[in-house]
């Protein structure tokens, strides 16, 4: 019979190359192709036969790690890959917290990938090699910091727009000006955001909304009107 495998990725060209490619292997079949998150929840029902789940995080409507989260609820009998040209720490330490069966950046090895999805249920988290350093680091983290929660952060506007006003330099008393609010209640902004993040300093919290693709260094003035 093979293995069912499901493709949920928003880019049509690499989506439809990649289930091409993966079809080329006489024992893996694709069953399902979603271009986003709300198309894909809809699809997947207890009736598809679905052994294996490549997503991508970054989709329109519902993204990919709140996916995650319904479909291992909802079908926990499928194995999830991620694949995304993301590859940062946290969304590295997202998927071994959850226990998904693996995460690949799209340049990956296609020997590697081909594995892992071959190797759907046997209860290990496949990564490329390049990865490597990153996983070991964030599995020994988990192992000494097991009750650290691992929901996602929810930032307001209002938050973003304080995140971006400080990465490009301005100094509380502009943002406050800018913002028209007092710099005292930027200042509790900053700090309600270090403690949401558990970030160390206020640069933590930068890095982590870049790395989230919350925030970039170009174009936000037009996302925030300002």
């Amino acid at each position: 019979m093979g293995v069912n495998v499901a493709i949920a990725n928003s880019h049509q060209i690499f989506r439809r190359g990649l289930a091409k490619w993966i079809e080329s292997a006489k024992d893996i079949n694709v069953v399902l192709e979603c271009s986003d998150g709300k198309e894909l929840l809809q699809q997947i029902n207890e009736d598809l036969q679905v052994n294996v789940l490549l997503l991508d995080i970054q989709m329109s409507g519902i993204d990919g790690l709140s996916c995650c989260e319904t479909l291992q609820k909802k079908r926990p009998d499928i194995s999830i890959i991620i694949l995304s040209h993301l590859s940062g720490s946290y969304f590295l330490k997202y998927a071994v917290q959850l226990k998904l069966h693996g995460y690949f950046t799209k340049d990956s090895e296609s020997r590697d990938l081909l594995k892992a999805i071959r190797q759907y249920d046997d209860g290990e988290f496949y990564y490329e090699k390049k990865l490597k350093t990153k996983v070991e680091k964030i599995a020994d983290y988990i192992r000494k910091n097991p009750d650290e929660d691992i929901s996602r952060f929810d930032f307001s506007k209002r938050e973003l727009e304080i995140i971006y006003l400080t990465a490009i330099e301005l100094k509380s008393k502009e943002i406050a000006s800018k913002l028209n609010i007092s710099p005292r209640t930027v200042e509790g902004h900053k700090n309600n955001l270090i403690k949401k993040t558990n970030c160390k300093s206020f640069l933590g919290v930068i890095l982590l909304a870049m790395e989230l693709r919350l925030i970039s260094m170009y174009g936000d003035f037009e996302l925030f009107n300002l």
